[in-house]
C-alpha cells in the first residue's frame, strides 16, 4: 500500500496568499467604488451644463 504524497504549503505562505488576496480585494473595490463615483459626478456635472444652457436658450428666446 503505497501513501499518497500530500505536500501541504507552509502555513506562513498560506497567510502571505490570503493576505495578498485580500489586499488585491480591497483595492479592486476601491477603484470599483472611485470608478462608480466619477461617473456619477461626471453625469451631474453634464446635467448641470446642460440645464444652464437650457435656461439661456429660453431667455434668449423669451427676448
Amino acid at each position: 500500500m503505497a501513501m499518497a504524497s500530500v505536500t501541504k504549503t507552509p502555513f506562513h505562505k498560506r497567510l502571505f496568499l490570503m493576505l495578498l488576496a485580500f489586499s488585491w480585494t480591497i483595492v479592486l473595490c476601491f477603484i470599483g467604488f472611485q470608478y462608480l463615483r466619477e461617473k456619477q459626478y461626471k453625469s451631474d456635472f453634464l446635467n448641470a451644463q446642460l440645464q444652464l444652457y437650457n435656461r439661456h436658450l429660453l431667455e434668449v428666446v423669451d427676448e
